[in-house]
């Protein structure tokens, strides 16, 4: 009986959980998942380790500042070579402490340094020198000698970046005759040592959390860039973007140089509107997360971390210690809220009903729906985009539209099964995509639904159209169901990511507290007619000029990303559009060529990719101050031509064009409403940017960018054509 007694008392101490969570189990975890799910079948060996050594260094100190090469030579015979031994002997986040002590030691000295430099240091601003706009092909400083000289060099082009700037902000305050903007604010060396103090504090609050989620982040992008490890917190941020709703004050929050927290906005009808007390430009310092007097001070806390604050349980109160944006220095109040469900409303489908004057009192009815992303609430099934745009759809059919623009422009992606039934709505039951696994099996994703709407479509995308947004512009046009317009291409991610609990493959007893999630890609896309998405992405039937065309946007430019490939068509049928695309596109370019709106688009371009070539930045105050001067005289010119123009256009654009909004809660009222001139954020006050609104372009006439103008353009044509069509196949 002793012995037995002796056995469950040791059998009981076995299953206690350990005491803090072993996160070098986890970094073993997540390195046999990465092994035994990932697409690649990519193993964790000597070159991996090698790519993830880098790549982590790359993380840390991304402008290559910080560390010095003798650091890196010294790290390297470490680790470069070793790191898949650490982790699969269990010691991963030995090399991952050591390499970010290592990093936060060199980022302090930095700091200390450009502190030093900005209290006793005169910069003449004289010299001929330049610092690099992109360091990602640069060399780190040999040692900590060069990288002083370095430093001073950033910091003298921070400072003169504040000091011409704080100078431009002048010169047009004074041009309009407003008091002078800056005279509350901080002066720019002041502003650049807050700045810095802002970096080093948030970099000594990294936790351990913090450090593990770094590394595992960064060995699971080493794999592809969009394998990813989750911490808790960015777990939870995850299931928010995915269900277009949080718990919370309903509140926008900047983080300010000073440290503080200020309230950039306030969601209408949200728990900080309706309870009051909170107002736009308050600044947040402090945190009372339960409001049971343990006020926590949050100046200079990441941003992320003050949202998780004051996040939390539906009905529970957050006490909040604020600086009043009206108040004399040194005011505080305090503001107690009840945390209430704040839905994102502009993360939901939205659309607006367009009618277009066509002379002689005929009239042609569109409509414009907006699919931010491709939201589901998979917890609780109460959301779904799908179901969100067939409400909407139904109620535009009853207003007899005759053609329907889809802007998914940034739409990121979602939910893979949203995306098949939204081709659905317009396609009927179809092939939409083919999805390969890591063992070359095949399998075809259905709609699933019946067609709703036969209507003329054009689908609007951009660089930021990624993922399920592919797929849908891609299925489309490959089935010449739309016309596709936008810039060159979309993003190119064509790959299906599953998250995996870790917490799930580890012992029982184990302390899985603060264990995250791994997104592992399992499979990629490909198109019906058999091209992946990947890398690639969908070029667009009518291409529109865009400033993002320069820049080193796409999956094409992320870190190890899996290649483009093709396998078998499922369609063998031509683009029943490809006559009707060139006749479209034609129309599309005479257009262009004459908007004086697309020339500006195309002036921003050129210089885009000239400043891109040069990658300098002057240190001569003279030389940048003149450099200043003329693109400030270039923007005046077009801010005044565009002053001068705008009214004559939006005169017009009321004759020719009336704009109805229409929400998911407006789909069964009578009428909607009329949006006559600009844009209406019903969702959220915003604060106002005083100092922004000095050098602001006037708002565009009528509702009509020039991408939107375009697009409603092109589908005026596509349905004008279709008409005739249909006569000439009636006889008429």
């Amino acid at each position: 009986m002793k012995r037995l007694f002796t056995f469950l008392v040791v059998f009981c101490f076995l299953l206690r959980p350990v005491r803090g969570t072993d996160f070098d189990l986890v970094c073993r975890l997540t390195s046999q998942l990465l092994e035994d799910y990932h697409f690649s079948n990519l193993m964790l060996d000597e070159n991996l380790s090698k790519k993830v050594f880098d790549a982590y260094l790359d993380f840390l100190d991304p402008l290559k500042l910080s560390f010095t090469q003798e650091d890196v030579s010294f790290l390297a015979k470490k680790f470069r070579n070793h790191l898949h031994h650490y982790i699969r002997r269990g010691e991963g986040i030995i090399p991952a402490k050591e390499i970010f002590s290592l990093y936060k030691q060199r980022l302090e000295e930095r700091v200390q340094f450009s502190l030093s430099l900005l209290e006793s240091e005169n910069f003449s601003f004289k010299s001929d020198d330049f610092i690099l706009r992109d360091r990602d092909d640069a060399f780190r400083p040999k040692n900590q000698a060069e990288a002083k000289i370095l430093w001073q060099k950033r910091i003298e082009g921070a400072l003169l970046g504040e000091v011409l700037s704080s100078k431009l902000i002048q010169k047009n305050a004074k041009e309009k005759g407003r008091e002078d903007l800056l005279k509350n604010t901080e002066l720019p060396k002041t502003k650049l040592k807050t700045r810095y103090q802002r970096l080093l504090t948030s970099t000594h609050q990294a936790t351990e959390e913090d450090v593990v989620a770094f590394f595992l982040n960064v060995l699971s992008n080493c794999y592809d860039p969009h394998t990813s490890y989750l911490s808790r917190a960015g777990v939870n941020q995850f299931l928010l973007s995915m269900q277009n709703s949080l718990v919370g004050i309903g509140a926008l929050l900047s983080a300010e140089d000073d440290g503080s927290v200020r309230v950039e906005g306030i969601v209408t009808n949200g728990p900080a509107d309706i309870q009051g007390g909170l107002n736009l430009n308050d600044k947040i310092i402090g945190v009372d997360s339960l409001n049971d007097g343990n006020m926590e001070d949050v100046l200079f806390v990441q941003i992320d971390k003050v949202a998780q604050k004051i996040r939390g349980k539906r009905g529970t109160e957050v006490r909040l210690k604020v600086q009043p944006a009206d108040g004399v220095e040194g005011e505080v109040k305090f503001v107690v809220i009840r945390r209430d469900k704040v839905e994102l409303k502009d993360g939901l489908v939205s659309a607006q009903l367009i009618i277009q004057s066509l002379g002689n009192g005929k009239v042609r009815s569109m409509a414009w729906v907006k699919i931010p992303s491709f939201y589901a609430d998979f917890q609780r099934g109460a959301r779904r985009v799908s179901e969100d745009l067939k409400t909407i759809l139904e109620r535009l059919q009853r207003e007899n539209v005759e053609g329907i623009i889809l802007d998914i422009r940034g739409n990121g992606g979602g939910a893979l099964v949203e995306a098949q039934k939204i081709v659905g709505i317009f396609l009927g039951d179809v092939p939409v995509v083919q999805v390969v696994d890591r063992d070359n099996n095949k399998n075809v994703k259905w709609s699933g639904i019946s067609l709703l709407s036969k209507l003329p479509l054009v689908v609007l995308t951009d660089i930021n159209s990624a993922s399920a947004s592919e797929i849908i512009a891609g299925a489309f046009q490959d089935y010449g169901r739309a016309i596709i317009v936008g810039s060159h291409h979309t993003f190119g991610k064509g790959t299906v990511q599953q998250p995996l609990k870790l917490e799930n493959r580890m012992p029982f007893y184990a302390d899985k507290e603060k264990v995250g999630l791994l997104k592992v890609t399992v499979q990629k896309f490909y198109r019906v007619s058999g091209g992946s998405t990947q890398a690639r992405g969908i070029v667009p039937d009518i291409i529109l000029p865009a400033i993002t065309d320069e820049m080193e946007i796409g999956e094409k430019w992320q870190k190890f990303p899996l290649p483009y490939d093709e396998i078998e068509s499922l369609i063998s049928m031509k683009i029943p559009f490809s006559p009707l695309i060139d006749f479209l596109r034609k129309r599309s370019q005479d257009r262009v060529s004459r908007s004086v709106d697309f020339s500006y688009i195309l002036e921003d371009k050129e210089e885009v990719a000239k400043k891109l070539k040069q990658n300098q930045l002057s240190l001569n105050k003279k030389k940048r101050w003149k450099e200043v001067l003329e693109t400030e005289e270039k923007r005046k010119k077009r801010r005044a031509e565009m002053a001068k123009r705008f009214p004559l256009i939006r005169e017009e654009d009321k004759k020719n064009f009336e704009f109805y909004r229409l929400l998911l809660e407006d789909v069964n009222k009578k009428n909607f409403p009329l949006v006559t001139f600009a844009e209406d954020d019903s969702y959220m006050r915003r604060s106002k940017d005083e100092l922004r609104d000095l050098s602001k372009s006037p708002k565009w006439p009528s509702l009509l960018d020039p991408v939107k103008r375009e697009s409603i353009l092109i589908l005026s044509d596509l349905i004008e054509q279709n008409q005739h069509s249909q006569r000439l196949n009636n006889g008429e």
